[in-house]
């Protein structure tokens, strides 16, 4: 492809893509709000209790994980797009990042929805075992922790991870190279590894802040990023420009304004004034030899040494 080529076609996929940005973090609030709204979220005691407020929920839960699943497999055409640009301006990124972002996320997706339902199945029997047969509650216990650690639904919960990670490294590995490729900013770059960990360990609670990275994201294939210089120049060049800092953004913005010279820009050199005449050095006799003490040194001179 020719740089006018890579260009349009930027141009032309950008839609999508930030269509699938930021469908991927309305699936996510969905997701979030749906699991809040039916109290999957509150902190339990242990694994029965989990199971039994799932199968009091059935609906939600399975809609929940539906929304989620939805929403990661959103994140492939991002991945895509970011990929294809990157790759033009810094060739030398390997391939399978492309492989990873694009095959990861609809995995992750499938595994999410196929181990909802075996949750869900693991909690009927528990519920039905607690209410018919009865037994004490470590048995209870036991019994529920047992029919999620074991079977079908840890083979899958071990997929699900292993899935989750090659996720986590293709959202990174792309944000890294999107940087250095000056398609986002050094705050984006760090926030798009920031997602990619906490796809796979959510050790920050609610998903906040990869809702708000797919949202900036979208805005920029749009080219609607806030601020006077809406994104990196990479954009526009098709080279790997890097994105200038807020202290360059700020002198520019002071530049056009005439009070600083612009970035990369040379003023003339002011002309030096000249010397007041009361400021000039007494020159010395020019009959006078050099290196001959003045007549007011000896003076001084042989005054001393009396």
């Amino acid at each position: 492809m020719t740089r006018e080529e890579q260009l349009a076609w930027e141009e032309r996929a950008a839609r999508p893509a930030a269509a699938a940005a930021f469908a991927s973090a309305l699936f996510g609030m969905a997701a979030l709000a749906v699991g809040a709204g039916a109290g999957l979220l509150s902190p339990a005691d242990d694994r029965l209790e989990v199971l039994l407020r799932d199968h009091r929920h059935a609906g939600a839960y399975i809609g929940s994980a539906v929304l989620q699943a939805l929403s990661v497999a959103a994140i492939a055409p991002v991945l895509a797009f970011l990929y294809r640009a990157a790759k033009f301006r810094r060739p030398e990124i390997p391939r399978g990042a492309l492989y990873l972002g694009v095959v990861a996320p609809p995995v992750v997706a499938v595994l999410t929805v196929i181990n909802g339902f075996q949750t869900l199945a693991a909690a009927d029997r528990v519920a039905s075992k607690v209410v018919s047969r009865g037994g004490g509650p470590k048995a209870a216990v036991k019994f529920a922790e047992h029919e999620v650690t074991k079977g079908g639904g840890a083979t899958v919960g071990y997929l699900a991870v292993a899935a989750g990670l090659s996720l986590a490294f293709a959202v990174g590995f792309n944000s890294i190279n999107a940087r250095r490729a000056g398609l986002l900013s050094q705050f984006m770059g760090i926030i798009g590894v920031i997602v990619g960990v906490l796809l796979v360990i959510p050790i920050l609670g609610p998903p906040l802040v990869q809702f708000f990275w797919f949202v900036a994201l979208g805005l920029l294939f749009l080219d609607r990023w806030p601020g006077q210089r809406k994104r990196g120049p990479a954009w526009e060049s098709g080279e790997p420009d890097a994105w200038p800092t807020a202290a360059e953004l700020r002198a520019e913005q002071l530049a056009e304004r005439g009070e600083l010279p612009a970035r990369g820009s040379r003023r003339d050199p002011e002309p030096e004034p000249e010397p007041e005449e009361d400021e000039l050095y007494e020159e010395a006799d020019e009959d006078e030899p050099v290196g001959t003490p003045h007549p007011r040194s000896k003076k001084r001179k042989r005054k001393r040494r009396r």
